[in-house]
C-alpha cells in the first residue's frame, strides 16, 4: 500500500514539474456543450509562465478562439514568440478594459499587426487611446467602421478620446487625425 501511495506522489511530481520542462502546450477553449469559447489572455500569459514551451490557442473545430481580455494583456501574447503563431495570427481579439482606461497606441498596433481578423474594443468610445501619433495613425488606419468587418480592422474606434505624447507633431499627421 505505501508503494503506491509513493509511486501515486512521485507521478503528481512528475506531472507539476513537467510544466517546467519545456514542453509544449495545447489550450483548448470549449464551454461545457462543447461550443467554442474565448480564451482569457490573462489567463494564457499565466499558463505560459508555467513553461518555456510553445502554447498554441486552438478550439479544436478547425478555427480559432477569441483572445479577450486588456490591451496590455492581448499585446504581451502577440508580441511573445512562446505563443504559436497559427493560434494568435488567426483569433478575434476583444479589448475589454475598463471604461475610463488608457489604451497604449503600440499595444493596439502590436495587436493589429499580429491577427488578420477583427479587433473589437468593448468601451472604445469611454476609453482614452494614448501614444506616438505614429502608431495612433497606424491604429486609426485600421480603424473599420462597423463590429462586422472581416480581417484585420478594429472596430469602435471612431469616437475615442486621443492623448498624443510627441513632443512635436506635424501639422499633416494631426490632420490625418482629425
Amino acid at each position: 500500500r505505501d508503494l503506491h501511495l509513493s509511486l501515486r506522489r512521485q507521478r503528481q511530481m512528475c506531472i507539476r514539474d513537467s510544466l517546467n520542462t519545456g514542453n509544449a502546450i495545447s489550450l483548448t477553449a470549449r464551454g461545457e456543450d462543447g461550443s467554442v469559447t474565448s480564451i482569457a489572455a490573462e489567463d494564457a500569459i499565466a499558463l505560459a509562465a508555467l513553461t518555456t514551451g510553445t502554447i498554441t490557442l486552438d478550439n479544436d473545430s478547425g478555427t480559432f478562439p477569441t483572445l479577450v481580455g486588456s490591451a496590455a494583456d492581448v499585446a504581451t501574447i502577440y508580441s511573445s514568440t512562446q505563443f504559436h503563431a497559427n493560434g494568435k495570427s488567426s483569433s478575434n481579439v476583444t479589448i475589454s478594459d475598463a471604461a475610463g482606461s488608457i489604451l497604449q497606441a503600440a499595444d493596439l498596433h502590436t495587436i493589429v499587426d499580429g491577427t488578420d481578423k477583427l479587433v473589437t474594443i468593448t468601451n472604445a468610445a469611454t476609453v482614452t487611446i494614448s501614444g506616438k501619433a505614429a502608431d495612433i495613425t497606424a491604429v486609426y488606419a485600421e480603424a473599420a467602421n462597423s463590429t462586422t468587418a472581416a480581417h484585420n480592422k478594429i472596430s469602435n474606434l471612431l469616437a475615442t478620446d486621443v492623448i498624443i505624447t510627441d513632443l512635436e507633431v506635424a501639422a499633416g499627421t494631426l490632420e490625418a487625425l482629425v
